[in-house]
Formats: structure tokens, C-alpha cells, sequence
């Protein structure tokens, strides 16, 4: 991953080509983190290429949409989309969702006839997820 351009910030890529190098199973790109304080509007190309993830922390961003490749990630459990402004979900296979109790009711429609195995809904207040 090192060496390809790249419209991710750089910060971000440091953190994914750390997480490709050390084989890692979870990744954080959670908004406001220690060292990442980005607003991420899209998930970046990079992190689909992690089929290693089993977790992606991906919360209080301001994803509008989820990948259609999404399901690519074949070995990812959870995905905490929690405060994100997502209009639209793919179609295929979702992994794990993590959302909080107002998108689920923003969100009904989205979740209407879709088979959401492990959806995990929090209280809009709890900011971590005790794994």
C-alpha cells in the first residue's frame, strides 16, 4: 500500500499501512481520536483492502453512504457506523452494524426487509463500545 497516490489524507494512510503491515484485526478511524481528527465523508478505497479487519470503527464521521464492495471484507464482524449521516446501504451481506437508537429510527426504512445479523443498537450517549 505504501507508494500508491492516494486521495486519503495522510494521516489516514499512516494508520491503514500500519494496520496492513502489523496484520491487524481491528482499525479505528473514529472521528475526534487521539490522532486522527478528520471528518471522513467517504470510507477510503485503502481500508477495503484490509480483508484481515474483523473490527472498523468507522463513528462520528460523516459517511453519507456505505460501499457496495463492502462485503469484500469477508473476515469483518463489526462495523460501528454510529453517528454518521448515512442515507444509503448497500446490498449485499452487512457485517456487524453498530448504530445508535436515533439511526435506527432515522433509518427504519433502510433497515426494512434486510436480513441484519449481529445490528447492535446503542444508546445515542455511550461513546464506546465494550468488546
Amino acid at each position: 500500500m505504501v507508494g500508491l497516490k492516494s486521495s486519503t489524507p495522510l494521516p489516514i494512510r499512516r494508520a491503514i499501512d500500519l494496520a496492513h503491515k502489523q496484520h491487524a484485526k481491528e482499525l479505528s478511524l473514529r472521528q475526534g481520536g487521539a490522532t486522527l481528527n478528520l471528518h471522513l465523508t467517504q470510507i477510503p478505497p485503502e481500508v477495503l483492502q484490509l480483508d484481515q479487519l474483523e473490527r472498523l470503527d468507522l463513528s462520528h464521521n460523516t459517511l453519507q453512504s456505505l460501499p457496495e464492495t463492502l462485503h469484500r471484507m469477508s473476515r469483518l464482524q463489526v462495523l460501528d457506523i454510529r453517528n454518521n449521516p448515512i442515507r444509503t446501504l448497500p446490498d449485499g451481506p452487512l457485517p456487524g452494524l453498530i448504530v445508535d437508537s436515533l439511526q435506527l429510527e432515522l433509518w427504519g426504512d433502510l433497515f426494512r426487509n434486510r436480513s441484519l445479523h449481529g445490528l447492535q443498537v446503542l444508546p445515542r450517549h455511550k461513546k464506546y463500545l465494550n468488546a
